[in-house]
């Protein structure tokens, strides 16, 4: 009986080392692209695929994007709110701060839809 005892203790141990280990590993080290969105989640990243809508984006998303930081991400929306919707994705050139280098790095992750 003390075998199997120690057994599950030894195995509950080892899974809990290994969970430690990779959380820590993931924690520290995220995915190149990783799907964590909002404001409970500042740094986050995208999933490759992933594309935002630029008329129904909100700040967080944003910020998510290659290169849009809090300011590029403000900029968009007050850009929105005082030109009303996005016609096409090249109309964020259009932003402050934002130019073809930027467009290109955001570019797969974006699109318009009315």
């Amino acid at each position: 009986m003390l075998n199997v005892r120690s057994s599950c203790v030894a195995i509950v141990l080892v899974l809990a080392i290994s969970l430690f280990f990779l959380f820590s590993r993931v924690q520290n080290h995220p995915p190149e692209h990783s799907v964590l969105m909002g404001p409970y989640f500042p740094s986050a990243t995208l999933l490759v695929g992933e594309k935002m809508n630029l008329n129904t984006v909100d700040l967080f998303s944003l910020e998510a994007l290659p290169g849009i930081g809090p300011g590029r991400a403000e900029r968009i929306l007050e850009y929105r709110e005082q030109h009303g919707k996005f016609q096409r994705v090249e109309d964020i050139l259009n932003v402050t701060g934002i130019g073809p280098g930027i467009m290109e790095s955001i570019r797969p992750f974006i699109f318009v839809e009315h």
